[in-house]
């Protein structure tokens, strides 16, 4: 579940997966657009995942991103883009989405959103670098309060941000690894490439390897 960053990821996930010998079927059920605290699709969040379940009764695990967005609640000015209310419903709706999860039995992966572009190019190219700035705030600062899901929720987190950034942690279009430059983002410096896909799967399927062997490890919970 997740915006169209999953979208994308999703795209070549299964591959990944299967290329480091996971036996799994994936559901696709991000929703372009989208915020945590949005409906999807006419469902807030915690409704969605249940509406997914009910028509995937065998999902055993889940993955969450969102990069921050916040379309219907923040423009109908009940809460402030980027305010101190704004993060604190964010990780309110996160820390209930994460709860409900685990009371379905699911495991729950949580996908850290990669950096988003310091402006969105183009031809013309944008020039609100006010609201591109205020978007960058609210993505870079969601995405540190993702890396405190291990230590605060027991989550496990897969970085997109380290899968998608150069070694300074910054925004690049392109990278260079395995002998070769690769363009990661789409040409509106947003979305991913089939290369930018590729690095979020493996960073995602690195995490799933940690959570079940994780898991494996773990003793039985006792009864009662």
């Amino acid at each position: 579940m997740g915006d169209s960053l999953m979208g994308g990821t999703y795209l070549t996930l299964p591959r990944v997966l299967a290329a480091h010998g996971f036996d799994a079927v994936v559901h696709d059920a991000h929703v372009n657009g989208s915020g945590l605290l949005d409906p999807m699709n006419g469902y807030f969040a915690r409704d969605y995942l249940a509406l997914q379940l009910a028509a995937h009764p065998a999902v055993d695990t889940v993955i969450f991103e969102w990069a921050g967005v916040c379309d219907d609640v923040c423009s109908a000015d009940a809460l402030a883009y980027g305010s101190p209310e704004f993060f604190a419903a964010w990780q309110a709706a996160a820390t209930d989405l994460i709860r409900a999860a685990r009371l379905h039995g699911l495991e729950v992966v949580w996908a850290i959103s990669p950096p988003p572009p310091p402006d969105l190019g183009g031809d013309p190219p944008v020039r609100d670098w006010s609201s591109q700035a205020m978007r960058v705030f609210v993505t870079t600062l969601t995405a540190a309060y993702a890396r405190n899901y291990p230590s605060d929720l027991s989550v496990t987190t897969a970085d997109w941000w380290q899968a998608l950034s150069d070694t300074n942690g910054h925004w690049q279009e392109a990278l260079r690894y395995d002998g070769a430059v690769h363009g990661v983002r789409a040409s509106d410096r947003v979305h991913l490439t089939d290369d930018g896909s590729v690095r979020t799967s493996t960073w995602t399927t690195a995490a799933l390897a940690t959570l079940y062997e994780r898991a494996a490890a773990s003793p039985p919970a006792r009864p009662g």
